[in-house]
């Protein structure tokens, strides 16, 4: 979500980490607890705001302020064997970046997204200053903590969804929550490591998180819309997810950005 600061509306759509636009919308979607896809919401806006964490710096049109120097990447205090298999991808999409350079991140492929990754760049204009050292795991262990308050809060809002007496306060998950996030290796291992802390207990309870099954739920959409009633499907999680998804984006484009003075088509 774009933060408060800038002149310029490209500056104004910068993203800033935890700004006071995304911290609205969570407290939005938090208001809206009662609704039969709150629970789909909160995922939602969960993903939207994590990114605020993860792509602060840049925004999510095509702009200026969003290309860097190509020969800027440094490396901090990672494996030798995951920075040659790190810069190995972004080696193989380079040739891709025709098109791609100028919007959001696209300029530094997953950089970003990489919860384990120590690394810098420099913006190609002049008027953006230097960037220090990110540490990802730090960033995101802060997205954590914030994004902990807002489940507690929606566990209280909704008892129904949650397990009395199961959760933990974040002090004493805060170490598993960074030795995942400071993982290095491919993301089908990172993802085990939260399958693990979740299975053996170490979020307060015990639970089996499916693996992510990527493009294949919308072979579940087809199936179920050619084998579902109108009733069935107006309770099904396919529907909540469209429900909220759709409700998110109005609200984001429609209300939330307009109310800070920022108009996107």
């Amino acid at each position: 979500m774009p933060g408060n600061s800038g002149d310029t509306y490209s500056e104004r759509l910068i993203c800033e980490p935890d700004s006071d636009i995304a911290r609205t919308m969570m407290d939005h979607h938090l208001a809206m607890a009662d609704r039969p896809y709150a629970l789909h919401l909160m995922g939602v806006g969960a993903h939207v705001y994590a990114d605020t964490f993860a792509h602060y710096g840049f925004s999510g049109i095509s702009s200026d302020y969003n290309r860097v120097r190509q020969d800027s990447f440094e490396y901090g205090e990672n494996s030798a064997s995951i920075l040659d298999y790190v810069t190995g991808k972004w080696e193989a999409f380079q040739g891709e970046l025709a098109d791609v350079s100028a919007l959001g991140h696209g300029g530094m492929h997953t950089y970003p997204d990489r919860p384990f990754l120590k690394w810098r760049f420099d913006y190609e204009l002049p008027s953006r200053p230097p960037n220090p050292m990110r540490d990802n795991t730090v960033t995101y262990e802060r997205y954590c903590r914030t994004v902990h308050g807002y489940f507690t809060r929606f566990a209280e809002a909704r008892p129904d969804l949650a397990d009395a007496g199961a959760a933990k306060e974040f002090g004493l998950m805060q170490d598993v929550v960074k030795a995942a996030l400071a993982h290095e290796g491919p993301k089908h291992e990172r993802a085990q490591q939260w399958r693990t802390a979740m299975r053996d207990g170490s979020f307060g309870f015990r639970e089996d998180i499916p693996p992510y099954v990527g493009t294949d739920w919308l072979v579940e959409k087809d199936v179920a819309l050619n084998n579902r009633s109108s009733a069935e499907m107006l309770s099904s999680n396919i529907f909540h997810f469209y429900q909220a998804a759709s409700l998110h984006r109005q609200y984001v484009l429609r209300e939330l950005l307009p109310q800070n003075g920022l108009l996107v088509a």
